[in-house]
């Protein structure tokens, strides 16, 4: 089974202010890299203040709490995101000038992937049990056989626990980077105001 929890989908490889890069993308294309003319507290103020008025749903300052060891560049981070398993998106911020850069990387909560393996572990034996009682009722001659239940049902369900696992990963995945370049779209207009018009000269 993949491990949900790993980043797969980061930005370009642009290193942090620690020194080290996010790992390369696996399956899909790295997150874009954005700029704003903003320092990174007035990013995560901004994004802070728009996800207070609905706008960017999800979103949090600063990493995630329940990481073991969270990089001090993530600005922000924001969550529940994608299907069928939700993921978090990690914005490591670094000053450019006045201004900063963002680059972005995708993980997937590790927990439904793990429940969902789980499930379809324990929902094998259940499965033995109920496919040998209606053989032995509709077919009274399968009791005399040599061969049990158990001996060709486990090769037949057991090898798809972890096909099954990976389909909704990758699944998960998908989803979460398109939404995620949606998300991305919506941050560079909101840390990239416009220059108020300028009256047009009378002629």
């Amino acid at each position: 089974m993949p491990d949900p929890s790993t980043s797969h989908t980061p930005a370009s490889s642009s290193p942090t202010a620690s020194g080290k890069s996010p790992a390369p993308a696996r399956s899909f294309p790295p997150l874009p890299i954005i700029t704003s003319p903003l320092s990174p507290v007035e990013v995560a103020n901004t994004l802070d203040a728009a996800a207070r008025r609905g706008k960017l749903p999800g979103f949090h300052k600063g990493p995630q709490q329940t990481r073991r060891t969270p990089s001090p560049d993530i600005a922000f981070h924001i969550t529940d995101f994608g299907t069928p398993c939700e993921s978090v998106m990690d914005a490591y911020a670094q000053p450019r000038g006045s201004g900063c850069e963002l680059s972005f990387s995708l993980r997937l909560k590790p927990l439904i992937p793990w429940l969902f393996t789980v499930v379809s572990i324990l929902t094998v034996w259940p499965g033995i049990w109920l496919t040998d009682s209606m053989l032995t009722a509709y077919f009274p001659a399968y009791a005399t056989l040599a061969v049990q239940t158990w001996m060709w049902y486990l090769p037949l369900t057991v090898p798809f626990v972890p096909l099954g696992t990976w389909q909704v990963v990758r699944k998960s995945r998908s989803t979460a980077h398109a939404e995620a370049l949606d998300l991305i779209n919506k941050i560079q207009k909101l840390t990239n105001p416009e220059p108020p018009a300028h009256p047009e000269p009378p002629r």
